[in-house]
């Protein structure tokens, strides 16, 4: 490689940056996603209560 051929530190620096922050958007929306469905769902029914 030449004098100024490749990447330069800066370059891998904002790329890493810019798939980390991709990564952390994509993770926080499967959590976001999961958390929803796995959510306890109350489904408990009024009781049955019959007075003469």
């Amino acid at each position: 490689m030449g004098k100024g051929e490749g990447l330069s530190i800066g370059k891998v620096h904002e790329s890493l940056r810019k798939r980390a922050g991709k990564a952390l958007v994509f993770m926080t929306g499967i959590a976001l996603a999961v958390s929803g469905c796995a959510a306890p769902t109350s489904e408990t029914k009024p009781a049955d209560t019959e007075q003469g």
